[in-house]
């Protein structure tokens, strides 16, 4: 190559040499190439015996990007998509078995795998599907559930207020029934009897204050029944 243009510097329109400089580039330019292909697929099959299909995969598809006939990249892409299928297929089959088991999250999660890997699977895009529909079915019953205990929580609550009411009233302490009526009555305002109760409690003691003398207190009390029970 050397010698060929030492004579281009003395005969630059000398066509042989010419070609033949041109011939020696590219065989240059083809050992090169054929370098960097090997080197290239050494590395996709390390990364293939270390699991790292993806990025095995990628060099692969380079190999072949530079020489389409390289029938060992081939290969390996084939066996690259066997293992991708076969991994694939594990992950449906667990989120099968988790989504018949009721393991709704753990279903979910396995078949996210499998989609991240072939996001055109259709049985694991199918049972997504029915997976979303379980969860809001279950949010529903959830909440409904919540509503349920809430309400039993606060009829509780106002059983328990009613009770102590009921015992204040018997005892003659009309004030603090009256008082736990009221509360009651705040708890549940479309509950019915309650402002009966505080009209009954208001009645006792405008009559006590009556008998005392306390006239101007007992017509007060006397105009609260009117307030609470208007009929």
């Amino acid at each position: 190559y050397r010698i060929f243009r030492e004579i281009m510097l003395v005969a630059p329109r000398h066509q042989k040499t010419r070609d033949y400089i041109s011939r020696i580039e590219l065989n240059v330019e083809n050992a090169e190439l054929r370098k960097e292909i090997d080197k290239t697929f050494q590395e996709g099959v390390k990364l293939y015996e270390d699991g790292a299909l993806t990025d095995a995969r990628a060099l692969f598809e380079t190999v072949l990007a530079l020489k389409p006939d390289h029938e060992q990249a081939h290969i390996y892409i084939e066996n690259i998509e066997k293992r991708f299928n076969n991994v694939v297929e594990s992950f449906v089959e667990s989120g099968i078995e988790a989504y018949k088991n009721a393991e709704y999250k753990k279903a979910r999660k396995e078949f996210m795998k499998a989609l991240a890997l072939d996001s055109s699977n259709s049985r694991a895009a199918d049972y997504m599907e029915k997976i979303n529909k379980k969860v809001e079915e279950l949010e529903k019953i959830k909440k409904e559930l919540k509503k349920q205990q809430e309400k039993r929580i606060l009829e509780r609550k106002i059983s328990m207020l009613l009770d102590r009411a009921d015992g204040e009233f018997r005892k003659n302490h009309w004030s603090e029934a009256a008082g736990l009526y009221i509360k009651a009555l705040e708890q549940a305002p479309a509950k019915k009897g309650i402002k009966g109760k505080i009209a009954s409690a208001y009645l006792k003691m405008a009559g006590e204050l009556h008998q005392k003398n306390e006239l101007l207190e007992s017509i007060k009390y006397l105009s609260l029944i009117h307030i609470s029970e208007p009929t």
